[in-house]
């Protein structure tokens, strides 16, 4: 890891690259009364993997993924017109200030096992930072954004190919992740994987 993009202070970790450097905006938001097919047409039409939930003053009160599409209405066969963004939005939200480190990010993410961080700025949702922002900064920044190693621990050195973060299939987290076809994997979901193409 280059010096240049990578330091340790004090006992933590800094990349020095901002969340509003590599955030995803303009947020794009839905009312709480919306249903769910606007929902999945907004989330396609702009290009998103999800979308902010407000309530009728405009304030943030949950955030809504194409997972949680899949898990609470495709997986439970519900008809999407009758089920509003109220009933399948993920709350409450995880903040950042966009002015904090992507390590900050990162570490915030894997407390809280999510993969998605809505970005606010005086108290306005600004942006949505997602992991896969962070891993796409560049693989060289990895090592740090996962605090695989401590200040005055040994810890075993990752080779040019080798991530740690959260599976694109499964979600999980695993301290091996391996590229394919533009997603990351982890060692379970990449057998798989390989399993099916020897097929």
């Amino acid at each position: 890891m280059s010096g240049d993009r990578a330091r340790i202070r004090g006992s933590e970790a800094y990349v020095g690259v901002k969340v509003e450097d590599v955030m995803s905006r303009p947020v794009v938001a839905v009312k709480v009364v919306s249903d769910a097919v606007k929902v999945a047409r907004l989330m396609h039409r702009r290009k998103v993997g999800s979308v902010i939930v407000v309530d009728q003053k405009g304030k943030p009160v949950g955030i809504i993924t194409e997972r949680d599409l899949a898990k609470r209405i495709v997986a439970k066969n519900l008809l999407a017109s009758h089920v509003k963004a109220k009933d399948i939005m993920s709350t409450p939200l995880v903040t950042i200030d966009p002015k904090l480190d992507i390590f900050d990010a990162a570490s915030k993410m894997k407390q809280f096992r999510i993969r998605r961080l809505v970005v606010v700025e005086r108290g306005e949702p600004v942006g949505v930072l997602s992991s896969k922002d962070i891993v796409n900064v560049t693989p060289a920044l990895i090592e740090v954004i996962v605090q695989k190693s401590r200040i005055g621990k040994a810890h075993h050195h990752k080779g040019p190919d080798e991530l740690s973060g959260y599976c694109d299939e499964c979600e999980s987290w695993s301290e091996r992740l391996e590229s394919y076809e533009g997603m990351f994997l982890c060692e379970n979901c990449m057998g798989i994987k390989r399993w099916n193409t020897a097929k």
